[in-house]
């Protein structure tokens, strides 16, 4: 059977991780609250697979400045293919014309507003599945005598990478991690509380 976005039911890991109570407060209850209507609306079934390598970040892309490889693909299978155009879109697409261009690529042509709406909706599904696997890994190498820092306020992806591009901050880290993985989920609740992704899931249901 085909697996989901992470390789486990995608609509149980969020369960599971507020089952956990790593992260609590408003922020994260409002976070999966929205995510909850997602796994209403969002067509898991969709039997349009391909094959998928489930973790475009920049880590697993290489470049000489005139070819692309893509490494390890150890956790690739068959999957939606909104994954990893949405997973690359969330390292590297900024704007709306970026993100309009990507697509045009990728579909060849004209995108209508249904690809627009699911694509836009499964780049918060990474969000929250990355800032789920980054909290999950920073509570692993906390320091034992100390608490999971439970401060959403000021973690953003913008702070977090001034703070990369200083120095000051390494993903192999527990304040790394931690922070990252913050910054994705309060990125997800911006966007998630826009129109245009009430707009997004609305169509998904329609």
């Amino acid at each position: 059977r085909d697996r989901d976005v992470t390789g486990v039911q995608t609509c149980a890991l969020p369960i599971c991780f507020m089952q956990s109570k790593l992260l609590t407060g408003d922020v994260v209850q409002e976070c999966f609250a929205h995510y909850a209507a997602i796994a209403q609306r969002y067509p898991w079934d969709d039997p349009d697979r391909v094959l998928s390598h489930n973790d475009l970040n920049p880590a697993n892309l290489l470049c000489d400045g005139a070819r692309l490889w893509v490494i390890d693909w150890g956790g690739a299978f068959s999957n939606d293919r909104y994954v990893d155009l949405a997973t690359a879109a969330n390292f590297f697409i900024h704007t709306g014309q970026q993100e309009i261009q990507f697509l045009q690529v990728y579909f060849d042509g004209e995108v209508d507003e249904y690809k627009s709406a699911r694509f836009y909706v499964m780049r918060q599904i990474s969000r929250i599945i990355y800032a789920i696997l980054l909290v999950q890994v920073a509570a692993r190498s906390k320091p034992a005598e100390r608490e999971l820092d439970q401060e959403m306020e000021g973690n953003t992806l913008h702070a977090f990478g001034e703070l990369m591009a200083a120095g000051k901050l390494s993903m192999l880290t527990y304040e790394g991690q931690l922070m990252y993985g913050k910054a994705q989920m309060n990125e997800a609740l911006r966007q998630m509380r826009s129109p245009r992704f009430v707009a997004a899931l609305q169509l998904l249901q329609d």
